[in-house]
């Protein structure tokens, strides 16, 4: 028998932490994959998972299950040992709020006995303390990170609540510049760099890992003719990606907003995209000059309906919250007409393929993607295909 008590005070709100690891998908170099998480009372969560505990026993893996109890404000997760190659071993992580940080403390026991298991026991004991340190080490680095998104995501919601509130106040030849002044203004921070369509791009940010892409009214046109279909467009990308985004269509009244880690909201309410299996019945958002130009009459006898709209940054988001099963364009976009709406559909767990794999990092020196489509990870082989037909290619 022998126990482990391992404790660290992690820089993140204890809702916040607890949230991040039940979502957590299933990775073998982390210390815990839940598969399915489902709330069964006021109090009480259970999912299935996998519990890896790779530097122990020469980096045997083993599975667990796992048992999550909320009450008073503390979480306790408990793991017991389903394997048969090991000793019976339980273990419990206590979760405890201090603030706006966590209290993260591992109580490990195991009431095995016998002569092998106290001749290595301590060569166990030892082993599990360090992968303990070592998970609180990459957990801490994490939720720093969450913690950091959760606070960009306020960013950009209120610049977005403030934009949209002073865009019906301008007149609509200078909405614009406008806009684009007063998003400087609230946005970057800091060597954080910018780039918008309506301001002189300089190449400073090239040299700078956080970049605000900015499109301050994506779908003038629309804008001008008074159609509900513009947005005002916003990502902040890290090291080449889209990690939080949001999209503001004030004239339909929607907000969509997301972080990668975070997911998707629409109005405030969780959304993520479509479920569908197949492209047959599935809603296909068009660009409205496009269609006009006659780019989509290959598709005009398709087994979907095609639906025209203005701003690309809005079909994106729409994509995203699941309203269409998906977009695509083989028209060449700016990286401000889209870096919004692809941070939203890969936050909200959908796909994006665009003219090459260097046309899916952003903040490039040429920031230009030669086509982009958007859509659940499961319909994206088939409308590639379709796509390379319509366009007298294969795929």
């Amino acid at each position: 028998m022998f126990e482990i008590n391992v404790c660290r005070v992690v820089d993140c709100p204890v809702e916040e932490t607890f949230r991040f690891l039940c979502d957590l998908e299933n990775d073998p170099q982390w210390w815990i994959g839940v598969r399915e998480v489902r709330r069964t009372s006021a109090v009480q969560y259970a999912a299935g998972a996998t519990y890896w505990q790779r530097n122990v026993l020469f980096g045997l893996s083993f599975d667990m299950t796992i048992e999550v109890t909320q009450l008073d404000w503390c979480e306790r997760m408990e793991f017991r040992s389903t394997s048969t190659t090991l000793a019976p071993f339980v273990c419990t992580y206590l979760f405890e709020p201090q603030g706006a940080q966590t209290k993260v403390t591992m109580f490990g026991r195991s009431e095995a006995n016998g002569f092998a298991f106290r001749l290595l026991g301590p060569l166990f004991r030892s082993g599990l303390r360090q992968t303990a340190e070592s998970n609180f080490d990459r957990l801490q680095h994490v939720l720093a990170g969450r913690g950091r998104r959760i606070s960009d995501l306020s960013r950009i919601s209120a610049a977005l609540t403030n934009a949209s509130a002073l865009i019906t106040r301008c007149p609509p030849e200078a909405a614009d510049i406008t806009i684009d002044r007063l998003l400087r203004e609230m946005l970057p921070r800091g060597d954080e760099g910018w780039l918008s369509e309506e301001t002189p791009d300089d190449g400073e940010r090239l040299g700078r890992d956080r970049v605000w892409i900015v499109d301050p009214l994506d779908g003038t046109r629309e804008f001008r003719m008074g159609l509900p279909e513009w947005s005002i467009s916003i990502a902040l990308v890290e090291g080449g990606r889209p990690v939080a985004a949001g999209v503001c269509n004030p004239a339909a009244c929607e907000t969509i907003v997301g972080a990668l880690g975070h997911g998707v909201t629409r109005n405030g309410k969780p959304a993520s995209v479509s479920t569908r299996a197949t492209l047959a019945g599935a809603t296909i958002l068009a660009s409205r000059s496009e269609v006009s130009r006659g780019i989509w009459e290959p598709y005009a006898h398709a087994p979907y309906s095609i639906r025209p709209l203005g701003s690309v940054a809005y079909k994106l988001a729409l994509v995203a919250a699941g309203a269409a099963d998906a977009t695509w364009t083989t028209v060449p976009k700016h990286e401000w007409d889209v870096a919004a709406g692809v941070g939203l559909v890969l936050a909200a767990g959908g796909r994006i393929v665009a003219g090459s794999p260097a046309e899916e990092r952003f903040n490039r020196r040429d920031p230009k993607l030669t086509r982009l489509i958007a859509a659940p990870p499961q319909l994206m082989a088939e409308i590639t295909r379709e796509v390379g037909v319509a366009s007298g290619k294969s795929t």
